[in-house]
């Protein structure tokens, strides 16, 4: 079917209708990030929320790519668009709005999420401090008090998550955990206020996303500072090659050791992101798409 000649705005009731009709998920592919904001609100004014554990509405926006070395980067974005994945990779929408950029963009793989992700149920049993473990391979950060996406903190036998989330205005859909040990059995799990710290009802799952898109085992993070290693000693003889400045080429070859060093001992740093070409199993926003 070939339509022409309607507005954005009938374009967005045509879409809304025909998810309705047929019940199974819609993907609209809008040109930019402005776009993408109308479109949602657009969307949000059509349908109405219904009794799912999960937005109807998805949108997954462009990652700002960090290249040069920053103080401090937002997190905010890229905790949002894990948690968005994770819903596309178990369809868990109703739409989901993609700007042009973002679905050109390298992602990690849907199984590598995955693996990444943890998911947990009452009954279970699990060492605290493995979850500890798992949650810090998951690039989660310990603090002693939770207080945004990406922190956990552990009190004894309690152990309290603040997930990559959704939609922050959203506690029922995307609640902060309290995970409840007795021995090395999950006894409860209940959301909390990170504000009051305060629990909440009781849950029968704990969902947690990864809340990095850099997810790398030691063994991965070590070859992956070696293909660093080499790429600067190559770039180090071009830049010779071409006569640039010795100055220029010492911060070169500082650079390319440095970051390196923090890759193959897993520290964080924003600009990690001009390493990307070297991942070599890199996908795209259709491989969650085809997964789901």
């Amino acid at each position: 079917m070939n339509l022409f000649g309607l507005s954005d705005p009938a374009k967005i009731w045509y879409a809304a209708a025909l998810q309705e009709d047929s019940g199974r998920p819609l993907v609209l592919l809008v040109p930019d990030e402005a776009r993408l904001r109308v479109a949602e609100e657009e969307l949000k004014e059509i349908i109405a929320a219904d009794e799912r554990d999960y937005p109807p509405v998805l949108t997954f926006r462009a990652r700002e790519l960090t290249l040069y070395d920053a103080r401090a980067a937002s997190r905010e974005e890229e905790i949002y668009r894990l948690a968005t994945l994770d819903s596309i990779r178990r369809q868990q929408f109703s739409f989901l709005i993609v700007s042009a950029e973002a679905l050109l963009q390298k992602l990690l793989r849907p199984e590598r999420l995955a693996r990444f992700s943890l998911e947990f149920r009452p009954g279970d049993r699990i060492e605290p401090e493995e979850l500890e473990r798992r949650l810090s391979l998951a690039a989660y950060e310990r603090v002693g008090r939770v207080e945004r996406p990406g922190h956990y903190a552990r009190r004894g036998d309690i152990i309290d998550i603040y997930p990559a989330k959704i939609n922050d205005r959203t506690a029922e859909t995307d609640p902060c955990l309290r995970l409840s040990f007795f021995d090395i059995e999950i006894d409860e799990i209940k959301r909390f206020d990170p504000e009051s710290q305060r629990s909440a009802g009781q849950l029968d799952t704990a969902r947690i996303p990864p809340a990095r898109e850099w997810l790398l085992l030691a063994e991965e993070r070590e070859e992956l500072a070696h293909k660093v290693l080499a790429q600067t000693r190559d770039t180090v003889v071009e830049g010779r090659r071409r006569s640039l400045s010795r100055d220029t080429i010492a911060k070169l070859e500082r650079m390319g050791n440095k970051d390196a060093e923090r890759i193959a001992n897993g520290i964080f740093f924003p600009a990690q992101d001009r390493w990307m070409p070297l991942m070599e199993e890199a996908a795209s926003l259709l491989d969650y798409l085809q997964a789901a």
